[in-house]
């Protein structure tokens, strides 16, 4: 799939959610997860557009699912840890925020990791 069509696809989701639409983003990142299954934001869209829906526990699952998906996925990580807090399971999250700091250091997301680092201790 052509660079260009990836970027038209996030594009369009991320668009299509600030317009209050996560149903529509929802097939935009679908179907960008389809083509570019290796590009975290695909996942992270979809799980936004659950998340948005009320639906943590998919928006949870997607995330889970692109930890085993993805070689390093930062951002997913931290969206995990932070839908774990959401539905009050503190253990969870906890070590989910070490797994997103974790995942930020190996990605060298210096600024993403300094992030889960202030919300993990903010609980």
């Amino acid at each position: 799939m052509e660079p260009k069509t990836i970027e038209t696809l996030y594009g369009l989701g991320h668009w299509l959610l600030s317009q209050e639409r996560p149903g529509d983003a929802k097939e935009a990142f679908h179907l960008m997860l389809l083509v570019a299954p290796d590009d975290e934001r695909a996942w992270l869209g979809l799980g936004v557009c659950h998340e948005k829906r009320g639906d943590k526990q998919t928006a949870l699952t997607i995330y889970e699912m692109s930890l085993r998906a993805l070689r390093v996925a930062p951002r997913c990580a931290l969206a995990r840890a932070r839908m774990l807090r959401a539905l009050d399971d503190e253990v969870a999250a906890e070590e989910a925020y070490e797994a997103a700091i974790d995942a930020a250091d190996r990605a060298g997301e210096v600024d993403l990791e300094q992030l889960a680092r202030c919300e993990k201790a903010a609980a």
